[in-house]
């Protein structure tokens, strides 16, 4: 486990199936973060929630920009972290192009139903956001460090978080300054888009810039040019599946991805700005 878990990179490189994400993660565990107290480093959701963050490899640690020790962690030793910090999720390369969010009690469930027999496997709860910060002791020889009991349960949600609202046509929410955009997750959503073109062939291309919300918020916008009356259904469809896709845009901090039909105004500024543009399986 001191190169991490291949398998479990290419499950997560491949989009692979709950099912397969956990026989994986179950079958090699992950790298985790520690201090050299060797308190392992939690992160938070947008809800305040902690969560564990584990890493298949060091390379995708690397692109975390950590500087800690990691440490193998097998699917016993999530369990022993989760009894103690009360996390309720793993947040696998939350700073890669593939990134997934396994909640803990699937493991449970799944290690259960493996080791014991047939147990209904998922709960169907997932997190909302990925981050980092927190932290908390964890000691598998002595006795359970002390720390703040668990947040309510959430309601169940499905699998892949649900995308903040797309905005679309008149741009009441947005600040309409856009710019090119150059953050470090434009070229895995680029990626991503073209992928997704290839099955909506009535839209000829999206542009790809940063933009601001209402707030102040740094988001990026797509600017889809669809050739239908449904457009906005297009619209949202294409914002859903790229963060699907992506769900590190659900992290804390991360730019609010937005979408909204692309017209000549919006098109002639972004020429202007010299903004990425995608068609299906091509990027610039």
């Amino acid at each position: 486990m001191s190169i991490g878990n291949p398998a479990l990179a290419d499950v997560l490189a491949q989009h692979g199936g709950p099912h397969r994400l956990l026989a994986a993660l179950a079958d090699g565990g992950v790298l985790v973060a520690v201090r050299p107290d060797r308190s392992v480093v939690l992160g938070t959701t947008q809800a305040g929630d902690r969560v564990l963050l584990g890493y298949t490899s060091t390379v995708t640690y690397a692109r975390h920009r950590g500087s800690h020790s990691l440490s193998a962690c097998d699917p016993d030793t999530v369990l022993d972290i989760q009894r103690v910090t009360g996390v309720r999720e793993i947040v696998i390369d939350a700073a890669g192009p593939a990134a997934a969010a396994v909640p803990i009690e699937d493991l449970q469930r799944f290690l259960t139903s493996t080791r014991s027999g047939p147990t209904p496997v998922m709960s169907g709860a997932v997190p909302a956001a990925y981050a980092t910060g927190a932290m908390a002791t964890i000691s598998r020889g002595g006795p359970l460090a002390q720390v703040a009991p668990p947040s309510p349960e959430a309601p169940a949600m499905p699998w892949i978080p649900a995308p903040r609202p797309h905005l679309s046509g008149p741009m009441q929410q947005v600040d309409p300054g856009y710019r090119r955009c150059t953050h470090p997750i434009l070229p895995a959503l680029r990626q991503a888009i073209a992928q997704l073109l290839m099955d909506y062939p009535l839209v000829h291309h999206v542009w790809i810039s940063e933009a601001r919300t209402a707030s102040g918020a740094t988001g990026i916008m797509l600017h889809v040019k669809v050739h239908m009356s449904a457009a906005e259904d297009v619209v949202r469809d294409l914002h859903r599946g790229a963060r699907a896709r992506l769900p590190q845009f659900a992290a804390s901090g991360a730019p609010i991805l937005m979408a909204r039909v692309a017209d000549s105004r919006s098109e002639r500024r972004m020429i202007e700005i010299g903004a990425h543009v995608v068609c299906a399986n091509v990027s610039d």
